[in-house]
């Protein structure tokens, strides 16, 4: 019998992460993550049933990271208009950091998502939605966001514009002929995401506003 060890089984999780962000679930060996973590075979019998509850609890490590700062985006600025243009800049920078987190949920995407029926992942994952609902509110009442903006398309919205570019980066850095994986580029893509996400949110009256200040 393997001895409980929390840093074996952390280090596995971390092996898993790399190997299923590389091969996908399909083509993940687990002779490999033993050989990356550097423990034996057993160690992941023990922890985990298989390669597929490997997988869950990776992609609930996957979740955990794209979500560990969440709490920091609470109650920023003084302006609902300011807490969002903040969340957006957190929420690119955080997911540019986290491109095997990206892979391995687009992975799971290929499996239809069959692995995630999981509720510690959705209650990792509801206070960022509960967060851009709380900062639409302020926007709302302090008018600077529009009113009526629904949080959870949003939040989909905003993952969309940011995953698709880093999940593509190869091909569409081809099929630009430029290389969008340097830093430039990226923080260019950081910039224009958060001018096109503020323009669709912003209130009428903001702008106007702005325009007057200017």
């Amino acid at each position: 019998m393997t001895a409980e060890n929390p840093q074996t089984k952390e280090k596995l999780l971390a092996a898993a992460l790399k190997e299923f962000a590389e091969n996908g679930l399909a083509g993940a060996r687990v002779d490999r993550i033993v050989r990356a973590a550097g423990v034996n075979k057993q160690a992941v019998y023990y922890y985990f049933q298989d390669k597929d509850d490997l997988y869950r609890a990776v992609l609930e490590r996957c979740y955990e990271l794209a979500h560990a700062d969440d709490e920091a985006i609470r109650g920023y600025g003084e302006t609902g208009a300011q807490a969002m243009e903040f969340l957006l800049d957190r929420i690119f920078t955080r997911l540019a950091g986290l491109r095997d987190v990206i892979a391995v949920v687009s992975d799971e995407n290929r499996n239809r998502g069959k692995h995630l029926p999981n509720v510690r992942a959705r209650e990792i994952n509801r206070p960022l939605i509960e967060a851009i609902a709380e900062i639409l509110r302020r926007g709302s009442a302090d008018g600077t966001l529009r009113a009526g903006i629904d949080a959870e398309q949003l939040w989909i919205t905003i993952l969309s514009s940011i995953m698709f570019y880093f999940s593509n980066i190869f091909t569409l850095s081809n099929l630009l002929a430029r290389d969008l994986d340097c830093d430039k580029e990226i923080e260019a893509r950081k910039i224009f995401v958060t001018d096109f996400m503020m323009a669709a949110v912003r209130s009428s009256r903001s702008d106007e506003r702005a325009a007057i200040q200017s």
